[in-house]
């Protein structure tokens, strides 16, 4: 079971939690977070943590915002490097920058491939297609994109998704769930940068 509080395994009993107002406070992972939230949460409560599951929403958003800050950063630096003429030194420190970046969020784009494999039922096994050339990539965002599983299963119960409105993000004292506007705001803003 999951602490309402710290979102981490624990062997209590009770796991969810009665509001002031009379509305019950599941863990994190049963709620459709907001980008930031999600941030949050995957970097900050669950950056080496591949235990329980992870819905497909918290899976997407983070790696959607993740794919955004490599990208605009290679858009930046490419910008720089056309405005200043200085391109193989801008070039090179982007590169550096971007392999830093792409280390340290590794363990827990990681961790979230994982949980997000055992939604599906699958072991973290199938995290090794992603050594496959060309084709595993693909095999592994296929996987990682299925729809998980409605029950419970080995890995924990199932997620609820439940949207969070004004109310209970002040209860909960988080973002309200994101709304699709955002969503392609944030995905025309990475094609453009293509």
């Amino acid at each position: 079971m999951f602490c309402p509080h710290c979102g981490q395994y624990t062997t209590a009993v009770e796991v969810e939690r009665i509001a002031p107002e009379g509305d019950i406070i599941y863990p994190l992972a049963h709620y459709q977070l907001s980008y930031k939230d999600t941030f949050l949460y995957v970097v900050g409560r669950k950056f080496m943590n591949s235990d329980g599951r992870a819905s497909k929403g918290e899976f997407l958003r983070f790696f959607l915002l993740w794919l955004l800050v490599m990208v605009g950063i290679l858009a930046l630096a490419y910008g720089f490097t056309a405005v200043l003429h200085r391109g193989i030194y801008l070039i090179l420190l982007t590169w550096m920058l971007l392999t830093i970046i792409g280390l340290v969020s590794l363990i827990p784009l990681g961790s979230l491939c994982i949980r997000r494999l055992h939604d599906t039922g699958k072991s973290s096994e199938h995290l090794f297609f992603v050594l496959i050339p060309f084709i595993g990539p693909i095999i592994l965002l296929a996987l990682l994109c299925k729809k998980g599983e409605p029950k419970a299963n080995q890995y924990g119960e199932a997620l609820r998704n439940i949207a969070i409105d004004k109310r209970l993000a002040s209860i909960m004292k988080i973002s309200p769930t994101s709304s699709a506007f955002t969503t392609r705001i944030l995905v025309a803003l990475l094609v453009s940068a293509y």
